[in-house]
């Protein structure tokens, strides 16, 4: 395993470690168990993605809570416009 599939590793291991956390946070801001199930998902696959930007020692949670926050935003976007297409 190389060094990079490594880090990948070790933060998607933390991402677990804080996934009830997390899921907590999101539904606090996206208060659909489904929507937000949604989201979670795809903060895991961002984490994923830029574990490679993720630096070691700081908050990780902090960090994914702010992913998190920004993918819930980018949700209630898409959601509004789809709304917005549909009253047309």
């Amino acid at each position: 395993m190389n060094a990079s599939n490594s880090k990948t590793t070790q933060v998607q291991l933390k991402f677990i470690k804080h996934t009830s956390r997390l899921r907590g946070f999101i539904l606090a801001l996206l208060p659909d168990f489904t929507m937000a199930e949604d989201v979670l998902q795809e903060v895991f696959l961002v984490v994923t993605r830029k574990a490679e930007q993720y630096e070691g020692g700081t908050n990780f949670f902090a960090w994914i809570c702010e992913i998190a926050r920004r993918k819930v935003l980018e949700y209630r976007r898409r959601e509004k416009k789809a709304a917005g297409v549909m009253l047309s």
